[in-house]
């Protein structure tokens, strides 16, 4: 039997129109050959792929490999954006992760060339996000590294037991090398739009 490729490909996985992990709710996304169409909070919203403008994929927390939760943000022409997540809060979490990476994988297929030369294909946070968060990350270091600095002299004082005081320093620095990689992993970038960034999918 040869597959009907006008029917559409659902998916039902966390959306919302407001960012953050609180909000989210349950969403029914089917995506045909003219766009996508979101039906969450007794509402259905559709936008065909003509009116899209952005598409952007970022880690939301770093595993030891890939990240542990993802995010895609789509960007209309009119309207507010959608942000739909690899897992949020409840249950099946490795099955959302599924869901979502084939959803990100259906949806760059399904956007037709002409659609895509209008929209701006990016991995990571925004620019000014990401600057911020530099930023950040440098007062965090200091303020880590102050801290670890003053774990080792009252070790060496003998004040902090020599095993507890490595433990110590050996968590702040595990803690500073995974922000810094949470930084290089959301750094942003354009990237083709036949080759979304799997690296950033959920493991």
């Amino acid at each position: 039997m040869i597959a009907d490729d006008t029917q559409p490909q659902r998916f039902v996985l966390r959306a919302s129109e407001r960012r953050g992990l609180l909000t989210p709710a349950e969403a029914t996304l089917a995506i045909d050959e003219g766009g996508l169409t979101v039906t969450f909070d007794g509402a259905t919203r559709r936008q065909d792929f003509a009116s899209l403008r952005g598409v952007r994929i970022q880690a939301l927390f770093q595993g030891r490999g890939r990240p542990r939760e993802s995010l895609l943000e789509l960007r209309f022409r009119h309207g507010p954006p959608l942000f739909v997540y690899s897992a949020g809060s409840g249950s099946g979490g490795q099955r959302r992760h599924r869901a979502f990476a084939a959803f990100v994988d259906a949806l760059h297929r399904a956007i037709p060339q002409d659609a895509a030369a209008n929209i701006a294909y990016v991995r990571g946070v925004s620019e000014d996000h990401y600057r911020k968060g530099s930023t950040l990350l440098i007062v965090v270091l200091l303020l880590f590294g102050g801290g670890g600095l003053f774990v080792l002299v009252r070790m060496l004082a003998g004040a902090i037991p020599v095993l507890a005081g490595l433990g110590l320093i050996a968590a702040i620095i595990g803690f500073l090398a995974w922000l810094n990689q949470m930084r290089l992993t959301n750094r942003p970038a354009p990237y083709p739009p036949n080759r979304p960034p799997r690296d950033l999918y959920p493991e």
